[in-house]
């Protein structure tokens, strides 16, 4: 089935809790908590786009920022293509790529996303959190809970990576050149440092390139390591909704496509960043 999505796009404005709360099919302290989380996610779901657009309207006349987009848009976002060395000159970023060397003009029209978990402390903890997510019940129209399916195993460390996509037209071409912390060398093995000067490497690159903005809401984002979670709670996995991690989002993107379940959540975030910015 073609699935629309309602997509929140924060920041969001002062919000009406108990009109948004209303149309998430949610208690308002639980659209309040849904309104303050930084990064974008999807917030409802439904085959008819015109339903959709009715809510994302009514969510907009309760202070809250939401896209509509089309659930296969998410298959059409350039791939990854990982650079392993890079250099500024006085004209170009010079990137390599699949070894060969992109140049990337700083009058470059594109677009910046910066990803990156909370760093660790010394006993292995995170030094911020983020409040888990919260969703709406299901109705007949719109994807809710959904029957059970079965546990996913926790997915690599490749979702604790930093990195930062730089999307752009280059040789005619929309590329998605990422500049992972594991990846490319920024000349140290310590790991500590290796984040550090990926974060200045993101700052110069904001800088120097006038035509391109940084998103940073996925910034100290602390992500979920599963695309799924069993629960033992039915009220609690219902009110999840389509956040990272519930069953009602893995049988969502499983729906759209099987190349989307196992997308980590930073990918995802960067995906639906990427597709809010292109529409706008």
């Amino acid at each position: 089935m073609d699935y629309s999505l309602v997509v929140s796009n924060p920041p969001h404005a002062e919000v009406d809790a108990v009109k948004a709360a209303e149309v998430l099919q949610l208690a308002p302290a639980e659209a309040r908590i849904k309104a303050n989380y930084p990064a974008p996610e999807i917030w409802l779901a439904a085959s008819s786009r015109d339903q959709l657009d009715a809510a994302s309207k009514q969510l907009g006349e309760a202070g809250l920022n939401t896209s509509t987009l089309a659930a296969t848009d998410l298959l059409g976002v350039p791939k990854q293509a990982r650079a392993t060395n890079f250099e500024f000159t006085d004209t170009h970023l010079a990137a390599t790529v699949d070894s060969a060397v992109l140049e990337l003009p700083y009058d470059l029209p594109g677009q910046l996303i910066y990803c990156k978990p909370p760093d660790k402390l010394a006993d292995g903890r995170t030094k911020s959190t983020t409040a888990s997510w919260v969703g709406k019940p299901s109705s007949s129209a719109m994807l809710g809970a959904l029957s059970a399916a079965p546990k996913m195993e926790s997915e690599a460390d490749e979702s604790e990576l930093a990195f930062l996509d730089l999307f752009a037209l280059v040789g005619g071409e929309e590329r998605r050149i990422t500049f992972v912390e594991g990846t490319v060398d920024f000349a140290t093995r310590d790991p500590q440092q290796i984040r550090a000067r990926l974060a200045k490497f993101v700052k110069d690159c904001e800088n120097r390139f006038t035509h391109i903005t940084c998103d940073r809401r996925m910034e100290n984002l602390r992500v979920r390591r599963r695309t799924m979670v069993s629960t033992l709670d039915e009220m609690a996995d219902r009110r999840k909704l389509l956040s990272y991690g519930s069953r009602a989002l893995h049988m969502l993107l499983e729906g759209v496509s099987t190349d989307l379940t196992g997308v980590t959540q930073s990918e995802l975030c960067a995906r639906l960043s990427y597709l809010m910015a292109r529409a706008s």
